[in-house]
Parts: structure tokens; C-alpha cells; sequence
């Protein structure tokens, strides 16, 4: 009977190691699963200001929050299935009062008697007078129906609605106009953050309006700072029915899609003026790289590897079969990836070279840095500074499709771009 009791208490105690063992193993999954759900819940949101901390099944929220209900929102969003505890570390972004002026009401002026005056004494109309004077403003009386009067209440704070906005080469923006509340600029901050724009560095110069705004007010803005965020330079003057819009775009594909989002403001307006620039590609590289851009390390580094991923999503880098040579049509799309270079100067740029399966994996590796080295090569070209460029290889690792099949060896065969900090 002992000999079966310590048995049983030896499976059980088997039984709790294997368990936990096993829950060891799954815990590091379980955690970069959770960290995965909850990071894009936020994104597909909009709510990239949030950061998000896992341990374990437990979740820290952390960033600064444009206002309370976003806050709630990203609150709300995190917490997917299988967290644990949530951890609320987020602060409100504070508005500076100082950015936005409230109209100044002016007092009515009023006169007080003078001490001893006395008013003059107005004599009553005599009845023949009043008489006289009452049957004018009869006979004065429209034979028509009775017409309505309606009265106009003037409000002499009303300041009719115009907005300025420019961006300077380095990427300042100075907003010059009217807005309806201080609550405006919170949501014009969270929106330059989601386009990779630096709030902390914009000038304002508004004041407030006590009348309501027009229809669309606030998305025009935020429209129109995402045209300009795809400019070297440029600005957007929003004035009752008529818009301007000008600048200076990299190239023609980018000018085009600035002049997309503007026609999207041509319905609230009776005319809407385009006038765009095309810069030399060569050109707009030099001039930021001697200039650095204004703003906050991680919203340059975000906007630059946000643009990469685009611009190769859309397109590959294309070599010459069994050569490191670049073919002629991926040239434009270099080109495009110098431009957005030039917007995070003080990043370096890595080009990662990659290949498929077939062939000797040491060829393989020489041939991937051999292309991610003529890539780095016609960058400075182009103007980057080469010490902002390194080339690696990777050969056949890390692939990203199966190399059984001709469509996943070509979506091997690859030049990935990753945006990092100089150091």
C-alpha cells in the first residue's frame, strides 16, 4: 500500500513538471502572439502612437494619447483575447494653450450722465401731429401680403475661415489661419504622427472662431498635410471657396499623387489651383543631405522605412540574369529610394541581398552581397554620403516563400531596405 501511495504521488509530480515544462515552452509564443494581435488591433486602428509591452500574458500600454476617447479607444483595442492584466501607462498629449489665441471680445463702451447734467426736455407731438403722422405710415403700407422682417444677429467675433498651411524643405510646417476649437490641433498633431510628420517642431499662428466651421474644415486640413508630407516643399492656402495648392515634388509619380489627394478637396471648393515642381532627383539628395531635417529621430526613421517597404512592395529591384548588374528599368525606382533617403540623413540605410536555393549556398552569399554592393553603389551615386550605406549578403537564409515552386524562388531572389540610426 506505501509502495502504491509513492507512486501515485510520483506521477503527479511527473505530471506537474511536464506540465510546466510544457507551458515554459508555449509561454515565449504565447507572448509573441499576444504582442503581435494587440500591436496590429492598434494599427488597423490608426493608433500607432500607442506602444505596446508584453510579459507573459501581461500587457503595458504606454505613448501620449491626442485626447481621452482615444486613449479609452487604445485601451479597448489591446486587449485581445488571452491578455491577462492590462496595464494603462498612457498620458494625454497636453494642447499649449499659448499656440491658439480665443477672440478678444470687446466691451461695449458706456457713457455715465456727467454729475449736474440735465436732459434735454423733448416736447410729446402734438394729437394733429400724431395724427398726420399715422395715417403717413399707413398709406406708406405695401397692398401686398404681409412680408416677414427677419433679424440678423451679428456677431462681432466672427472671423470667416482661412487656413495657411507651408512646409519647408526640412519638413517645418507653420499653420497660419482660423480654427473652430484647441481641439482642432490635437487631431491635426495625431494626424502629422500617422504620416510621419513632426508636430513637436510646427509653428501656429491661429486664431479661434466663434462661428461654426465650414463643411469638411478639418479634413481638408488633414488632406492637405498629407499632399504636402509627399513634397520636398510646398504650401496650401485654404481660403472660403477658393484653394492653392504648390510645391516642389521629387518626381512625376509623387507629384501625381500629391495632386490626387488635393482634387479629392475639389468638391468643397468653386476652384482649386495645382502647381507643382519637378525637381532634379540628384539635386533634391544634395540639398538635404547638407540640410538635416528638422524633428524627432523616430518619426524620420518611420517615414523613410515606411516609404521603402512601399516602393519595393510595389516593385523589385530587377538584376541581370546571373549578374550583379542592375537592370535600366529599376533605375527610376532607385532613384525614388534616394529621394526618400534624403528625408532621414542622420539614418543609416542597409541593403540586404538575397537569393533562392538553387546553386551552392557559398555562391549564393558571395552573389547577394555582390548585388546589395552595386545597389549601395548607385545609391552614393546618386548623391547618399557612403558611410550611410552598408551591403549585406545573405545568400539562400531567410527566405520568405518555398523554393520548390519558380514563383517562391523569384520572391526570394530580393533587396530589402532596413532604415537604422547612425551611431
Amino acid at each position: 500500500m506505501k509502495k502504491l501511495l509513492i507512486f501515485i504521488l510520483a506521477l503527479i509530480a511527473i505530471a506537474v513538471l511536464g506540465w510546466f515544462a510544457i507551458y515554459q515552452l508555449k509561454a515565449p509564443a504565447i507572448q509573441s502572439d499576444i504582442q503581435k494581435r494587440s500591436t496590429e488591433a492598434l494599427a488597423s486602428n490608426s493608433l500607432d502612437w500607442v506602444n505596446v509591452a508584453v510579459d507573459g500574458r501581461d500587457v503595458t500600454l504606454s505613448g501620449s494619447a491626442p485626447s481621452e476617447q482615444l486613449k479609452q479607444h487604445a485601451l479597448e483595442t489591446a486587449n485581445v483575447y488571452g491578455v491577462r492584466q492590462l496595464t494603462d501607462n498612457i498620458q494625454l498629449a497636453s494642447v499649449a494653450a499659448s499656440d491658439i489665441k480665443e477672440p478678444e471680445v470687446e466691451a461695449e463702451p458706456t457713457q455715465a450722465p456727467e454729475t449736474g447734467q440735465v436732459a434735454e426736455k423733448v416736447e410729446e407731438p402734438t394729437q394733429e401731429v400724431a395724427e398726420q403722422s399715422d395715417n403717413e405710415s399707413k398709406s406708406a403700407e405695401p397692398v401686398a401680403a404681409d412680408v416677414a422682417v427677419a433679424k440678423v444677429d451679428i456677431n462681432a467675433n466672427a472671423i470667416p475661415y482661412r487656413m495657411n498651411i507651408s512646409k519647408d524643405d526640412i519638413g517645418v510646417y507653420v499653420f497660419e489661419g482660423v480654427v473652430p476649437n484647441p481641439e482642432y490641433k490635437q487631431a491635426v498633431d495625431a494626424h502629422m504622427q500617422s504620416v510621419g510628420a513632426d508636430p513637436v517642431r510646427a509653428r501656429w499662428q491661429v486664431d479661434v472662431s466663434s462661428e461654426a466651421p465650414p463643411a469638411n474644415w478639418q479634413d481638408n486640413t488633414l488632406k492637405s498635410i498629407s499632399a504636402l508630407q509627399l513634397l520636398q516643399e510646398g504650401s496650401v492656402n485654404l481660403d472660403g471657396d477658393q484653394a492653392l495648392v504648390k510645391g516642389v515634388a521629387v518626381s512625376q509619380d509623387v507629384s501625381d499623387q500629391a495632386e490626387s489627394l488635393v482634387q479629392s478637396l475639389s468638391s468643397d471648393f468653386a476652384s482649386t489651383d495645382v502647381a507643382f515642381d519637378i525637381a532634379s532627383p540628384k539635386q533634391v539628395v544634395q540639398n538635404n543631405e547638407a540640410v538635416p531635417m528638422v524633428g524627432s529621430s523616430k518619426y524620420a526613421e518611420k517615414f523613410c522605412q515606411t516609404e521603402f517597404d512601399a516602393l519595393l512592395k510595389q516593385e523589385k529591384i530587377q538584376f541581370q540574369s546571373g549578374s550583379t548588374e542592375v537592370e535600366k528599368s529599376s533605375l527610376v525606382l532607385l532613384e525614388k529610394v534616394a529621394q526618400v533617403a534624403s528625408r532621414c540623413p542622420d539614418h543609416q540605410i542597409q541593403v540586404h541581398g538575397y537569393t533562392d536555393s538553387n546553386g551552392a549556398a557559398a555562391a549564393n552569399k558571395k552573389l547577394s552581397k555582390s548585388r546589395a554592393e552595386a545597389v549601395s553603389s548607385l545609391l552614393a551615386g546618386l548623391g547618399l554620403a557612403e558611410k550611410r550605406l552598408l551591403a549585406v549578403g545573405h545568400g539562400e537564409a531567410k527566405p520568405i516563400a518555398s523554393n520548390k515552386t519558380e514563383k517562391g524562388r523569384a520572391q526570394n531572389r530580393r533587396i530589402e531596405l532596413i532604415v537604422k540610426g547612425l551611431k
